[in-house]
């Protein structure tokens, strides 16, 4: 992250913006172009780990790239407004967002 001030560490912080945000996005490996998919999900924290779950059918592009490569990264944003700086004669957008690597596991079953 470029601007460290700006960089959320406390895990608590971070557990807000994830409640804040209806969707996640799944970033996926398709040879010479990544693959972005947005898609509902759940989490829960668990010996201070979180853990995101995601329904989808076993079938289609998102399972077949999972199955040939579960690494993914993932992003969430929760957009807080877009800023007029006058005195720069510029505009910005302020928004929260979690980005993060992980290695997906499928869960069958209950």
């Amino acid at each position: 992250m470029r601007r460290k001030d700006r960089e959320v560490t406390d895990f608590f912080e971070i557990l807000k913006i994830v409640d804040a945000c209806e969707i996640l996005r799944l970033g996926l490996s398709d040879g010479a172009f990544p693959y972005i998919v947005p898609v509902n999900f759940a989490y829960e924290v668990r010996e201070g780990q979180l853990y995101f779950y995601l329904h989808g059918a076993m079938a289609g592009r998102k399972y077949e790239l999972l199955r040939r490569d579960p690494r993914c990264t993932f992003e969430m944003d929760r957009p807080l407004g877009l800023e007029l700086i006058p005195e720069r004669g510029d505009v910005t957008m302020r928004y929260q967002s979690v980005m993060g690597t992980r290695e997906v596991e499928f869960l069958e079953g209950e």
